[in-house]
């Protein structure tokens, strides 16, 4: 594209040399908005596969599967961990009990 000469500097002088210029023969929207689309497609992440639980809560029909799932694994480790920092505590009061 050509820059107009120096000597048409207002608005309404460049509107009128726009308006007498003719478009290209070569009409490339096209060929540039297939481009953007193609490249748009290439960045699209990839799906990720759904995990064993996900399709098995879906096969099922659970929605609440995989919460309760997560409440009871929760609730296990919180008991687990409760038992295990009780058991020395135990262990003591029997061997106390024992020797009496």
């Amino acid at each position: 594209m050509d820059t107009p000469p120096s000597k048409l500097k207002s608005w309404s002088n460049l509107v009128a040399r726009a308006s007498q210029c003719q478009p290209p023969a070569v009409d490339v929207r096209f060929s540039i908005r297939a481009a953007i689309l193609s490249e748009s497609r290439r960045s699209l992440p990839a799906p990720v596969p759904l995990g064993f639980l996900e399709e098995l809560s879906a096969l099922l029909g659970l929605d609440w599967f995989l919460g309760t799932l997560a409440g009871v694994t929760l609730c296990a480790v919180g008991l687990g961990y409760f038992f295990f920092s009780i058991a020395p505590v135990l262990n003591f009061a029997l061997s106390l009990s024992s020797t009496l």
